[in-house]
């Protein structure tokens, strides 16, 4: 039993880190540099930039989203003895996040035909491929909204668990709650966007330290832990 749990401990721990990296690297370089390059006089000179920033950011999200599943699995597992319907519903509510990122990265996909066109209906494609960004950015917005009642339930069972250092279970719920509020008001509040980014901004740091904290003590000291 302490042995699975042990795996348990490693495999989500390992899984969060890794998926934190790419998504980084997928989402913070890869996207942003895509969006750079996509612009109707120079997308010509610069296709072949914009195919390898492409294919980089699909194989990343490719990563995450089987991290993702591995942290839900491996997480249901670790923490079900704290309370075993918590963490079940906590776990589903990751997977159905998971699924939605899927359905988010078949229109980064869904870019690589437009491109191979793009000699022929400049203007078209560009419309379209920013279309498929929007979309891409819209869809997985809506996930984070749910990604953010994941790590309420998670930052309640780490509370509970009285093996996880209550700060880190605080900081989850702290953190899920600005998830879902923020992409929440990104969906709803329209005109705000440049006030919201500045939340987001300031929220940022917290809101990432508190899975990834949770990950690093899960494989130094979760494994060690018995819950």
């Amino acid at each position: 039993m302490k042995s699975l749990k042990n795996r348990y401990a490693m495999i989500a721990g390992s899984s969060i880190i890794l998926m934190a990296i790419v998504a980084g690297f997928s989402y913070g370089y890869a996207h942003k540099q895509l969006i750079s390059t996509i612009d109707p006089e120079y997308i010509g000179e610069k296709l072949g930039l914009t195919q390898s920033l492409l294919i980089s950011e699909v194989w990343g999200w490719i990563i995450v989203f089987f991290c993702d599943l591995l942290a839900a699995w491996c997480l249901y597992h670790y923490f079900k003895d704290v309370d075993g319907k918590i963490s079940k519903v906590t776990a589903i509510i990751r997977l159905i996040y998971t699924i939605i990122l899927g359905w988010a990265i078949c229109h980064i996909i869904d870019i690589f035909p437009l491109l191979s066109n793009v000699n022929d209906s400049g203007k078209i494609q560009i419309t379209e491929i920013t279309k498929h960004i929007n979309q891409f950015e819209e869809i997985w917005s809506g996930g984070l909204m749910i990604f953010g009642m994941h790590l309420l339930g998670l930052g309640y069972l780490s509370y509970l668990s009285q093996v996880v250092p209550r700060i880190w279970g605080i900081l989850l719920i702290f953190a899920g709650l600005c998830y879902s509020s923020l992409h929440l008001a990104k969906a709803t509040l329209h005109g705000y966007d440049q006030l919201l980014v500045n939340i987001e901004m300031i929220l940022s740091l917290p809101m990432a330290i508190s899975e990834i904290g949770l990950a690093f003590w899960l494989i130094i000291k979760g494994r060690k832990a018995m819950i």
